[in-house]
Formats: C-alpha cells, structure tokens, sequence
C-alpha cells in the first residue's frame, strides 16, 4: 500500500516532456459515479490508515463485499478526507455548480413534485429561512455545459434530484446533458422493482406517474429486471454510442441505490447469509451497485477506451446503514454535522492503469495510492475543467485539485470545508467549519459550540470547547468569516421572526457533545 499525507508525489512515474506536449491534443473520457447515501465505510475498501499506511479495519469493511470498489481502489487513488454536504440535493447542486450550498441557498433536499419547504419542525424555537426551494436555475453555472463546449457528448443516467420535476431549468437536459435516462426531481425510486414499473403502488394503480416514478425505463416495465441493472444497461448503451461517434464523453451515472425504500437485490441474497432484515437489503443494494463498476470497467475495455477514461466514484452524503452507529467509526450519519454525515469515499482511477499512455503520463495516479488532503466533491466542477481544457466560471466554490493526480502531486486547496445547514433532519440547525485538524460546530437553536481535533479524535467523542477555549474562539471566529462569506443564511428565531445570531463562546448558554 503506497501513502503519504499528499503531496501524493509518484516520481516513479516520470512526465516525458514530448509526451506532454502530445497530450495536449487529448481529451480523457470522464466517468463520474456517485452513490446515494452510501457511508464512508460501507465497502469492503478500508479509507482509514494508521500513521504507518496501513488500513485500520472499520465494522462494515468486514460487512459489505465491494469487489469493484476494490478494483477501482488498487487502480487509482483513495481519497481519506473527502467531503460533501450532509444531505441529497445541496450534495448533488453543489457538484453540478461547483458553488457552495451555503451560497446558492439550496441547503436541503428539495420536494420531487413541487417547490416547497421540506424541513423538518419538531424544534419549536427556529424556523427554516427562505431557501432556494426550486433547486437550479438557468442562470447556475454548469458542470455539464463547461464539458459540452470543451467538445463533450454529456451524457445522464439515474437520479438527478437537482429540483422538483415541475423546474424544467432543474432537470438534467436544461442543464446541458445530451442524454437523460431516469433523471427527474425524485430523490428516491417509487420502487427498485421492474414488476413494480419502478413506481409507487398508489401511482401505479391508479396509472399515474407519482413523483417519485423512475422515468424513461419503459421498456423494462413488468419485467425482473433490478434498477440498478435496468440503469447499468442503458448507461453501457450510451458509452457505446460515445465510442462509436468517436467523441470524448462525460458520463453521469447517479445511483439511486442505496437510498430507501429498501428492498432485496435476489441477485445478492446468497451473499450475506448471515445478514437479515433491513441490514441484508441494504447490503444487496451496495452489492449491485458495486455489480455495475465491474461490468463498466469490461465495456471500457471492450470498447478500447479505458486506458483514456477516468472514473470518479463518490457517495453524495453520509450513510444510512440500519444499524446501530450506522457510519463507525465515525460519528452521526446522512443529515448530521458530524463526520458520519459529510465524509464520503472518494476514489479516482484510470479504468485501466498503463503509465506508457499519453493521457496517463500526465495524469500519473499511481495504483493503490491515497490521499489524506481535505478535498470536496464541489471540486470536481474545477478539477474536470482543468483536465479536459473547458471554460471554468470564475467565482466558483469549486476547487482544482488535478494537481493531485499528477506526478508531482502538488495541490495548494485551502485545507478547510464549510457547510450551513439552518433546518431540521437526523440533527438540526448547526453550521461546521473543518480546518486544518480541527472541526467546529455550531448549533443555532441551542447556541452550543463544540470542538474536536480530528487527528486523534476521529469519532468526535471528545469536545474540547471548554478544555481549549483560546482554539475555540480561534476557530469561532473562522467560522463567522466563512459564513459572511459564503454569503449563508440564519435560520429564523420562531419569537423574534428574525435570523438568528452567533452567541460567541464566551457568551454561550451550554455545551453540546
């Protein structure tokens, strides 16, 4: 296992000066796999290491069988301290943009039939404030548009949950994809069954589509053919369409796998005998998501272009495993501040790995590699624009980290991650700052900061707010720049009918930990 805290430096693979010079005229094909609430460790490919390089075990590697995970891992390139927003749509508007959540004010997931608030309102002292309750826009930026006048064939597949259905300006087409199959506003499937029609049972009676019915899958319909496969199938298609118009593609594929309603993958039933209930369903649905990385990277091959394709596999949020602790050993899961909710399992690999090709000479991603750098699945917007030579808005969250998977693996990303969340979910109204080692949280309704170094303490067990007051007010105050400076908004305090106010340590009326 090679690893480093990232530099990422890979001086075995040397850069030939005239080979970079022949890249120049190259494009890679660009495969982006993104999983829904799929936890850090919910795989069989460990993303946490001792300070000596070596896996340290975590409860679901030993659970969930990953072999295609595992293939991409010893191709590419793991990345240990990946981040993303804690819940769908802010996670998947943020990679379409590049822009922050906090900035575009989509901070939660939105409804698939029609623009309205979803937060949750258990908490009777804040109110959500106005958020961006239709999703994109026409005037967002867009990742899809940067690849399509870098000469792309933009490809969609799966769930797109950008906005309600109804916001044309949301759905995958408007914004710049050539293909669409099976995105809409839906932030989960009606059913993952073919028999179902992919609908929920009240629609389909009644021979309506719900808004949660998964589009343009026709031709499967009353068949037993499993959505993740029905998906795979048709995004195969379309690669093999790229090929044979001899253009460069970026393919989305957007899993609606493993997001509930749960339900068994047969294939994958004999796999986990020891598992029942809720737990073996999830755990089919990761198997038959992995399933597809295995058959992509054979029609990659077959179709001779997987030494020039670049796969990026994340999940959009944290996990949901339904099991105690459902993200060990991290703390929290989907929808909380902790790392259980905003670290996601990054892997960037070559389908297939050959340091003679051209494209690769300049991209050098040494196999079996990891990265302990904090990164951000909004940096995919920047990074892809700078690999494939596209026009990058200015002013974007974005990050480039393409540095990263070069030979010289030089990146100077601010080591800091952001993220606003003024609702209600699996925890309510806080705003976080990671920075460096160290992560602050703070909690609008209750006015509770809390502080943790992440370098010893990655399950968040130990607050230090009252034990390290100065690091606290340190970190305090950065978190109130970022948030000026994002542009964030205040949930609203249910008395005053005014945002609400940071009451700086110091002043705070309790401690959360």
């Amino acid at each position: 296992m090679w690893h480093a805290a990232c530099l990422c430096a890979t001086a075995a693979w040397s850069v030939l000066p005239a080979a970079r010079a022949a890249q120049d005229e190259e494009k890679p094909n660009i495969l982006f796999i993104l999983v829904d609430d799929m936890g850090w460790q919910d795989t069989s490919v460990p993303f946490r290491f001792d300070a000596n390089g070596q896996p340290v075990a975590s409860p679901g590697n030993g659970i969930f069988k990953t072999p295609g995970m595992e293939k991409l891992a010893e191709r590419g390139m793991r990345f240990t301290q990946a981040y993303t927003p804690s819940v769908c749509s802010p996670s998947r508007t943020a990679i379409m943009t590049g822009l922050n959540p906090s900035r575009t004010h989509i901070t939660n997931w939105t409804d698939p039939g029609q623009p309205k608030d979803t937060s949750m309102h258990g908490i009777k002292t804040m109110n959500p404030p106005a958020w961006r309750i239709q999703g994109l826009t026409a005037k967002d930026p867009s990742m899809a548009k940067m690849f399509k006048g870098a000469g792309y064939r933009t490809i969609f597949v799966g769930k797109a949950h950008f906005g309600p259905t109804p916001n044309k300006a949301a759905q995958p087409e408007a914004l710049g994809f050539d293909v669409n199959v099976g995105g809409c506003g839906a932030g989960q499937p009606g059913s993952y069954l073919g028999k179902d029609n992919y609908a929920e049972k009240a629609f389909r009676e009644q021979k309506k589509m719900g808004p949660r019915d998964v589009p343009d899958l026709e031709k499967y319909h009353g068949s037993d053919t499993f959505l993740t496969d029905a998906l795979n199938t048709e995004m195969t298609r379309e690669i093999k369409k790229s090929v044979g118009m001899k253009k460069p593609f970026f393919a989305y594929f957007g899993h609606y796998a493993v997001h509930g309603p749960l339900m068994m993958d047969p294939q994958f039933a004999a796999t986990y005998p020891k598992l029942n209930g809720a737990l073996k369903k999830y755990a089919t649905l990761i198997s038959g998501m992995d399933k597809s990385i295995l058959s992509l990277l054979d029609t990659l091959e077959k179709e001779g272009v997987a030494e020039n394709t670049l796969i990026v596999f994340a999940s959009d949020n944290g996990g949901t495993a339904p099991k105690p602790q459902p993200c060990q050993p991290l703390r929290g899961m989907k929808g909380t501040p902790y790392e259980g909710g905003i670290r996601t399992p990054l892997i960037i690999a070559w389908a297939k790995p050959n340091p003679d090709n051209p494209l690769q000479k300049k991209y050098a991603i040494k196999p079996g590699s990891t990265c302990d750098r904090v990164v951000a699945l909004q940096d995919m917007f920047a990074t892809f624009g700078s690999m494939v030579k596209g026009k990058v808005p200015a002013k974007l969250d974005s990050q480039d980290i393409s540095g990263l998977l070069t030979a010289e693996g030089k990146c100077d990303r601010p080591q800091t991650y952001f993220v606003n969340f003024p609702h209600e979910h699996q925890d309510a109204y806080y705003v976080l700052l990671r920075d460096g080692d160290w992560k602050v949280i703070y909690h609008y309704h209750t006015k509770a900061w809390e502080l943790y170094n992440l370098k010893d303490d990655i399950g968040e067990q130990k607050n230090l707010a009252d034990a390290e007051p100065k690091k606290l007010a340190e970190m305090a105050r950065k978190l109130v720049a970022e948030h000026k400076r994002h542009d964030a908004q205040f949930p609203i305090d249910a008395q005053t009918k005014k945002p609400a106010q940071f009451v700086m340590p110091g002043a705070a009326v309790s401690r959360k930990g």
